[in-house]
């Protein structure tokens, strides 16, 4: 683990590559932000500016596509999600920590759940396998289970023992929550045990359940409509701030990362979005007389056990990897093979992962 210099846990989610978001990242004065999408390719710069603040990166899939990733046979579905996370990392090597599934355990059943929980172990491999590592689960709020929850106390104990494996990876670098509050008020501080802060009694039950928990980033905060049309821009950031004094009593939250500064979609996620707002500047100054002082879980680290990953990854492409399905599935050599959007899928994100690299290599190197 290294050790940051004094920093507020109250970050940003950057989702579009805006430059005013981006700037907005780095005078935050926060532990860590996440980025989306083509965002990610801005990591480098955030890194220069902001050093020490850990980034989070995140692809996107609409809902429909991580059910029908999820509903994949296994072996298909842990390669599609190995070649995923591998891709991701290989594609923007600036990027400290990849986010796999977004608010897709609930509600699920414990099928679903062992499909998550295989599905993002595979896709921790493929990060890990070129040294980088996974924040997981990112569950939406007031829908995980906690032991206080009489009408799903049989299924915290359930979902904690299915867990373990995942939490308990050693390239899983932290557990992502969601925290939004109460729709009803809108605010985050109402009825804050059954939703913004709901994550003190997940963890509390999870440990009590034997299940060693990784830190823990809130991967997504704010009200749950959104500010706009409820409040001002004043009380919007109050209210923010209320969470970050909560959170910043308990040493296991190394972060938090808001829902959003910067949209691709303004219709639907504009109510939102704080973008050429005063409340980045609050949360800023926030984070600036609030200062925590926190671990950082970075890449480096994981040397022990890339080479695992590596050969792992190496003995699956020499059998045959999806390039060699593609190719049976096109000279129907296979008939029993079915062409899938997934087999087209990765080879298309293996050549787009191979040009970025290109395009990085030729920025750098010094032509004349």
């Amino acid at each position: 683990m290294k050790e940051m210099a004094m920093a507020g846990k109250l970050g940003l989610g950057v989702y579009a590559n805006y430059q005013r978001a981006i700037d907005d990242v780095v005078a935050s004065n926060a532990t860590c932000c996440l980025l989306f999408a083509d965002a990610c390719a801005r990591a480098a710069e955030i890194k220069q500016r902001a050093s020490g603040m850990l980034v989070i990166g995140r692809d996107y899939r609409s809902d429909e596509e991580q059910w029908a990733m999820l509903a994949l046979p296994e072996p298909q579905r842990s390669q599609t999600f190995w070649t995923w996370g591998r891709w991701l990392a290989s594609t923007y090597p600036d990027v400290d920590v990849w986010q796999a599934l977004n608010e897709t355990y609930y509600p699920g059943g414990l099928e679903r759940l062992r499909a998550v929980v295989a599905a993002e172990i595979a896709f921790t491999n493929g990060v890990a396998s070129v040294g980088r590592r996974s924040c997981v689960l990112n569950a939406a709020t007031g829908t995980y289970p906690v032991p206080g929850d009489p009408e799903r106390a049989g299924e915290y104990v359930t979902f904690a023992r299915e867990v373990k494996p995942l939490l308990e990876h050693p390239a899983v670098a932290f557990l992502g929550l969601h925290a939004y509050g109460s729709p009803r008020t809108q605010y985050m501080r109402d009825d804050a045990a059954w939703f913004a802060l709901r994550y003190r009694e997940f963890v509390r039950g999870l440990r009590a359940c034997g299940v060693r928990v990784p830190p823990v980033v809130i991967t997504e905060y704010g009200q749950p409509n959104g500010w706009r049309q409820f409040m001002n821009a004043e009380e919007a950031a109050a209210d923010l701030a209320w969470f970050g004094s909560e959170i910043a009593k308990d040493d296991y939250v190394f972060g938090a990362t808001y829902f959003l500064d910067g949209t691709i979609d303004a219709g639907k996620w504009g109510r939102f979005d704080i973008l050429y707002t005063s409340v980045p500047v609050a949360l800023a100054r926030w984070n600036a007389a609030n200062p925590v002082r926190v671990q950082q879980s970075v890449g480096g680290e994981n040397v022990g056990f890339i080479e695992q990953y590596k050969a792992e990854y190496d003995a699956w492409a020499k059998a045959g990897g999806p390039e060699h399905h593609f190719k049976a599935h096109i000279l129907a050599t296979h008939p029993e093979l079915k062409v899938t959007r997934e087999d087209f899928a990765t080879i298309l994100g293996n050549i787009s992962a191979s040009v970025k690299q290109l395009e990085l290599l030729l920025a750098r190197l010094p032509f004349a």
